[in-house]
């Protein structure tokens, strides 16, 4: 693999843990009841826990693998090189700050696991936010550079809870079976519903206008390879988006007629949603390494 490759690799591993695992413990530490919580959290463990691992791993190797594209290949990484990376550029030490939270995340999970709610939550903030100092966003100085990094913050976050949130909803769903848990679970459903309907929109408005500070002022080409990506990427949100209104507009309501097929089918959508969301990012872990003009 070359270290071109390893970095895509790198970034998508880094971008997809941490916005699945932040929004999934977000939204039940905000919006679910403590008995469910616990239970949804305790089949979330097995799933999550070596995913942060990965996350963690994922940190040092973007890190690595700037080394090894700035000098002579995988032969030349050494700890005085990756050192050298992190204290001589700027996004050298962005990727070292992904790093450290990454570390501090993985560490909180581990050594406080009755807490994992609050500390996923407020140790992988700071974590997604550091993902706006280094690609594209980081590129602009001044007002507007800092207006992209926080609309690029705002974008992460939004889709964080978005895109992390529908795995707890997967269990939920599945919990609307049993009579003890029916009602606690479509407390939860709801609420999904409801910050679901803001994290799109707000996901939605600050993707768009992501788009427009890269490549506004270029012209729109789709022969360049980062802007076919882009267009992809936007259709896989499209489909999310439209997918999304059918299990709130169409199954839901149908729950009262046929509820074991709605709860069937919604489940059904939410998978293919969390499927293309892994997809979105993907695409963008792939042309947040192009030139956008």
């Amino acid at each position: 693999m070359t270290p071109e490759q390893a970095e895509i690799l790198c970034r998508f591993v880094f971008d997809a843990g941490a916005l699945l695992i932040w929004g999934a413990y977000g939204f039940l530490w905000l919006a679910v009841s403590k008995e469910l919580e616990t239970t949804i959290e305790h089949r979330l463990a097995p799933i999550y826990g070596p995913t942060l691992l990965l996350v963690t791993l994922a940190g040092a190797g973007k890190i690595a693998a700037q080394a090894a594209m700035l000098d002579d290949g995988w032969q030349s990484v050494n700890p005085a090189l990756a050192i050298e990376v992190l204290e001589a550029t700027r996004s050298g030490a962005a990727l070292g700050l992904q790093a450290g939270f990454a570390l501090l995340l993985f560490l909180g999970y581990v050594l406080l696991p009755r807490h994992r709610g609050p500390v996923v939550t407020l140790l992988g903030l700071p974590l997604l936010i550091s993902l706006s100092l280094s690609g594209h966003a980081a590129v602009e100085e001044g007002l507007l550079g800092l207006l992209h990094k926080a609309n690029h913050s705002l974008h992460l976050v939004a889709a964080g809870l978005w895109l992390g949130g529908l795995a707890p909803v997967l269990l939920l769903l599945q919990a609307m079976a049993d009579d003890t848990k029916r009602s606690e679970a479509l407390k939860g459903l709801m609420r999904f519903s409801t910050i679901g309907h803001v994290a799109v929109v707000v996901t939605l408005l600050s993707g768009l206008l992501n788009s427009w500070l890269i490549i506004g002022a270029t012209h729109f080409d789709l022969n360049l390879a980062y802007q076919r990506l882009l267009v992809l990427k936007i259709a896989a949100v499209a489909t999310m988006v439209a997918i999304a209104l059918v299990n709130r507009y169409v199954f839901v309501p149908r729950m009262h007629l046929s509820p074991r097929q709605a709860v069937r089918n919604m489940q059904i959508g939410s998978c293919v949603e969390i499927a293309l969301g892994l997809i979105a990012v993907a695409l963008v872990a792939a042309f947040g390494t192009m030139s956008p003009g």
